[in-house]
């Protein structure tokens, strides 16, 4: 494009104005909350990483971090990283039911995923 060669097809895409937001994927995210528990919203979080290659992943993580951690917040004496665990422990194992790793998304999680 250009006589520009981009690494990536979204790099592509963005700067040909095709891609404007995460807002679809937000949109999608929000009608689920409504209707799904928090182990599904986890899965769709998953799948929405590796199928819709969001352009700003870690904006919907921190958007939809507390509502995929509800079901885990009734466990008694469990700390709040320890609940952060285990929803990444369940995004990772989904992510590796799909051939991805979570250590692929670094950028949003950080560091602070500790496997068990």
């Amino acid at each position: 494009m250009d006589g520009r060669c981009y690494t990536t097809f979204r790099e592509a895409a963005k700067k040909r104005g095709l891609l404007h937001s995460d807002n679809n994927l937000i949109e999608c995210m929000s009608e689920a909350v409504s209707y799904q528990m928090p182990y599904s919203l986890r899965k769709l979080f998953a799948t929405l990483l590796v199928y819709c290659n969001p352009g700003k992943p870690k904006n919907i993580w921190k958007i939809y971090e507390d509502t995929m951690s509800e079901d885990f917040k009734i466990i008694s004496n469990v700390t709040k990283n320890d609940i952060r665990q285990l929803v990444l422990n369940h995004i990772n194992e989904v992510l590796l039911s799909m051939g991805h790793n979570i250590n692929e998304f670094k950028d949003i999680f950080g560091n602070k995923y500790n496997s068990v």
